[in-house]
């Protein structure tokens, strides 16, 4: 991602079935390629461990696609793109169920579905500090987005305090409140085993829930507003 300027990514929209939370992007051998321009870097950081890499949020562009993908961050330090290679990848919501995150995810096939949302909204969190901490600490948060990954080669805490700090800014940290509603997991649909295929990267989705979702939801709610009439009415 160091000396990346354009990306390829394949893929053919598909809605799942009947619920927000199922709904992904997905891929297939048959998946038109579509080309996803990365825009330019943020800031360049000197880990002690790794040399000068770019760290912070990228911008993403989709040819076909723009409307659901946003600002872009990199949770894969060992893996890599060639600049315009063309492959094909899963983009999954991170309100997907554990099955899905297992099988589509890279932290998923390493860890299982119900672990890997756990580092992914630990992930998730620590993207968002990038909008309101300086670009001096951007080094930290991302060594700490790279470290939950957990395999080897990433910037090491112990090396760069940074990273530390940002870990223990985590660890006091309300997930509770960190909405995954819309982020997104992109992974190289190559990915097998939790290794092998190119980087894999954070997303900003917004994913509009198919008509038959809002016209659940809206069912709901007038549900909702005929109970309130009843009470009002007794």
């Amino acid at each position: 991602m160091r000396n990346l300027v354009v990306l390829a990514f394949g893929a053919t929209l598909l809605t799942a079935p009947r619920t927000a939370a199922a709904q992904t992007f997905t891929s297939n051998v048959t998946g038109t390629q579509v080309t996803a321009n990365v825009g330019s870097y943020a800031v360049a950081y000197n880990f002690a461990d790794a040399g000068s890499v770019y760290v912070g949020p990228y911008l993403l562009t989709f040819d076909m696609f723009d409307s659901a993908i946003k600002p872009i961050v990199c949770v894969d330090f060992n893996n890599h793109f060639q600049s315009a290679a063309p492959y094909l990848a899963n983009l999954t919501l991170l309100s997907s169920d554990d099955a899905t995150m297992a099988s589509r995810t890279r932290i998923g096939q390493l860890l299982g579905g119900d672990e890997s949302i756990t580092r992914y909204t630990k992930m998730v969190w620590l993207a968002t500090q990038f909008e309101t901490a300086p670009t001096t600490q951007w080094g930290g948060i991302h060594g700490a987005i790279w470290s939950l990954q957990g395999t080897s080669g990433t910037p090491s805490a112990s090396v760069n305090p940074d990273i530390q700090f940002w870990l223990d800014q985590l660890v006091n940290a309300d997930l509770s409140t960190v909405n995954l509603s819309g982020f997104a997991v992109v992974t190289d649909s190559q990915t097998l085993n939790g290794f092998g295929g190119s980087q894999e990267f954070l997303v900003r989705s917004n994913v509009v829930p198919e008509p038959s979702t809002c016209l659940l939801l809206a069912t709901g709610l007038l549900g909702v507003m005929v109970i309130a009439r009843r009470r009002r009415a007794v």
